[in-house]
């Protein structure tokens, strides 16, 4: 979602404050912590990014907006 100008139009329609039908998503990753001690550093970390990125696209293909990511969590709206 990092530099998507369609999100940030979408983003931008809601300033002004308006009733809306939403979805809220939040999602982890189970057992996060003993798979990160499993799998080398760098592989986890590219696993990481991989779930984050599959589903930042599928939010923005359904015309959501990505919030944040914490740790290995996702947010969206």
């Amino acid at each position: 979602a990092r530099g998507d100008e369609l999100m940030y139009e979408r983003m931008a329609k809601l300033v002004v404050p308006g009733r809306r039908a939403a979805a809220i998503l939040f999602a982890d990753l189970q057992d996060s912590g003993a798979l990160s001690r499993r799998l080398p550093s760098a592989v986890y970390f590219r696993l990481i990014s991989a779930l984050t990125t599959a589903i930042d696209d599928v939010v923005a293909e359904f015309d959501g907006i990505v919030g944040k990511h914490p740790g290995d969590g996702v947010t969206a709206f």
